[in-house]
């Protein structure tokens, strides 16, 4: 049995078998223990959220064909996606959520959102 929280060593009062003062103590103790393995998805998030964003704003702005040299120009890293959406009839797009792009030919893309 501890006598004090586990996150910030106050004195504990309660039941014998309380480790942690609080919810705060306890949410900030096992948020430390994940740390490094939330900093590799939150890292990976924000990638995908940037890559979305790109094709969301083109997408609106009626531009549904762009350059390679535009998406890169603009932030956009093509090594994540969220998935792959075949669409029937017109082929496979790779998505970032809800948006997707797919090759035309070596230089240009073309960008839709993608209905579930």
């Amino acid at each position: 049995m501890t006598e004090h929280c586990t996150n910030c060593g106050k004195l504990l009062r309660g039941r014998s078998d309380k480790r942690f003062c609080d919810d705060y103590c306890r949410n900030h103790h096992y948020n430390q223990l994940h740390r490094d393995d939330n900093t590799f998805l939150r890292l990976v998030n924000k990638i995908l959220k940037k890559n979305q964003k790109i094709l969301r704003t083109l997408h609106a702005e009626a531009k549904p064909r762009v350059s390679r040299q535009m998406l890169l120009a603009l932030g956009f890293d093509f090594r994540y996606a969220t998935h792959q959406a075949n669409q029937a009839n017109i082929g496979r797009y790779i998505c970032c959520y809800e948006y997707g792009y797919r090759k035309l030919n070596e230089e240009d893309y073309i960008i839709a959102k993608i209905e579930r």
